[in-house]
């Protein structure tokens, strides 16, 4: 399939994301984009609003689950081509969730499964099988903070809750905010 964009010419850091997004799309899980090229992005979803900030370009989609999804893409291997840069990371905007979205949570009683409620496409890291790790998910709220839970199995072991320095913030431009 050939990409319906030329990526270059569509970089527009000036207008709101509302201005140039047209559509909806359709958000399963954070499989559907992760470690995607942006040429699989555009073909999967037709990307309308792409933004550049030093070497790194970023997507931003308005989604079915009332939200937006950022994408940010990195260039691994020091080529220019569509096939070069990786969806390196991404950030759910729900309207809703903020850091006390995480309160009714309970550790060594709540679950993944609760977790997945409050933020379906938060980064879920487990099923690993690694004895020197735990299992993880990883959450960014609207009002600044990052969220970090560790479980046994599928229950909460630890929360952890900090304001963010995550590095996809440090790629969104003010505009985006």
């Amino acid at each position: 399939m050939n990409c319906k964009i030329d990526f270059y010419q569509i970089v527009n850091n000036e207008l709101r994301s509302s201005e140039l997004i047209t559509k909806k799309v359709e958000l399963n899980s954070s499989a559907d984009f992760y470690a995607k090229t942006i040429k699989d992005i555009d073909v999967k979803y037709g990307i309308e609003c792409l933004r550049k900030v030093d070497n790194i370009y970023y997507a931003i989609f308005d989604t079915d689950k009332h939200g937006l999804l950022f994408l940010v893409f990195s260039n691994i291997y020091g080529l220019d081509s569509v096939n070069d840069y990786y969806v390196a990371s991404y950030f759910f905007s729900d309207s809703s969730l903020y850091l006390d979205s995480f309160d009714t949570l309970i550790v060594n009683n709540s679950t993944i499964d609760e977790v997945m409620q409050i933020d379906p496409f938060g980064s879920f890291i487990y099923g690993l099988g690694r004895t020197d790790i735990n299992d993880y998910s990883f959450h960014i709220t609207n009002d600044g903070y990052s969220v970090y839970i560790d479980y046994n199995e599928d229950k909460i072991l630890d929360i952890n809750k900090k304001k963010d320095e995550h590095f996809i913030l440090n790629y969104i431009l003010p505009i985006d905010l």
